[in-house]
């Protein structure tokens, strides 16, 4: 009976991913893009790219248009709707594989700003695919690896696509092999806090290359998430932004928004990364000894808010964070089987 029940569960998920992957096929039919008013300038030169001087790109962008020109060949809606496919194939597996419960998944799926970004070319979604697949070839126990020449392959395309991101999951994974034991789970959050913002207190030419950085990531000349003027910014201003940014990149909204009818979607969006969110705060410290993806995914949270000091642009925020969703539920959603 016990067999019979758990069959129809892995049922039901599948039904659920098979559900969401047929809404998001006639959203992509319906150009769903257009009926929001989405628009990316990003999206334009990905598409365009194998036209322009490829001296003048980040190598990242050249080989992401290379890739979606590729696609484009066979339709201009193929890459999405390969994606879509790749990305519920995956998260099939995954959820079979770790037993992952039914409704933190539909909690997943209902997050407004996955369903959005899988519309897109851009980078975002398909970089959270090569990290669900990235987990589906780590196994729980560290010494114990399918293939490293895979998971290799998947670190270095990661970080072709997004080189902070890449950084992240190597450190990660050194922290997984090295520590196993953790007390509290935002001890090394605010140890990495602690060691940057004396970094850049002390060091004034790390300050001002720190700041420098922030022009070139962002649009606007504002200091984290709280919007503070990046010139002439204080030492009190830089301490808020890196001690708090993390919050507003997990929880915030951006109340700045012109369009106020999609601050409900991600008013909703922040309540479920709450919910994902709180495995991480509480989290087993029994099950973080004995598993190793436990581990990973709980230090990709951490590294992800401590990289989180370097947002300070909503639109960036709701897509880059995706990429870390296959580590928050893990933590939330998964069960060890007996």
């Amino acid at each position: 009976m016990r067999y019979i029940n758990s069959s129809i569960n892995i049922s039901q998920r599948s039904i659920i991913i098979f559900g969401w992957f047929c809404i998001s096929i006639i959203l992509v039919f319906l150009d769903f893009k257009k009926f929001i008013s989405f628009d990316s300038v990003d999206e334009e030169l990905f598409l365009t790219i194998s036209e322009a001087d490829p001296s003048i790109h980040f190598i990242r962008y050249i080989v992401w248009g290379q890739y979606l020109s590729f696609l484009n060949n066979v339709s201009p809606l193929f890459p999405i709707n390969f994606h879509l496919f790749i990305f519920c194939l995956g998260l099939n597996i995954f959820v079979k594989k770790y037993n992952a419960q039914k409704t933190h998944l539909i909690l997943l799926l209902s997050i407004p700003s996955l369903m959005l970004f899988s519309q897109t070319y851009l980078r975002d979604f398909f970089i959270l695919i090569l990290n669900i697949f990235l987990f589906l070839k780590v196994k729980k126990d560290k010494t114990e690896y399918k293939s490293i020449f895979i998971i290799a392959t998947i670190i270095f395309l990661i970080f072709i696509l997004r080189p902070i991101f890449g950084v992240i999951l190597c450190f990660s994974l050194i922290s997984s092999i090295l520590i196993k034991k953790v007390s509290y789970s935002l001890s090394y959050l605010f140890l990495g806090q602690f060691i940057v913002l004396v970094t850049l207190l002390l060091i004034p030419d790390v300050k001002e290359m720190f700041i420098t950085e922030y022009y070139h990531l962002n649009t606007d000349d504002v200091f984290s998430l709280l919007r503070i003027d990046l010139v002439n910014v204080s030492d009190l201003a830089i301490s808020a932004g890196i001690f708090f940014n993390w919050v507003l990149y997990y929880f915030g909204i951006n109340l700045h928004m012109r369009n106020y009818f999609l601050l409900f979607p991600f008013f909703i969006e922040s309540i479920i990364y709450f919910i994902f969110f709180r495995s991480f705060l509480f989290f087993n410290k029994s099950r973080f000894k004995i598993d190793f993806l436990y581990r990973l995914s709980f230090w990709l949270i951490i590294f992800s808010m401590i990289y989180s000091t370097l947002e300070a642009d909503w639109a960036s925020v709701y897509r880059h964070k995706i990429f870390f969703l296959p580590a928050l539920f893990y933590l939330a959603a998964t069960k060890i089987k007996n």
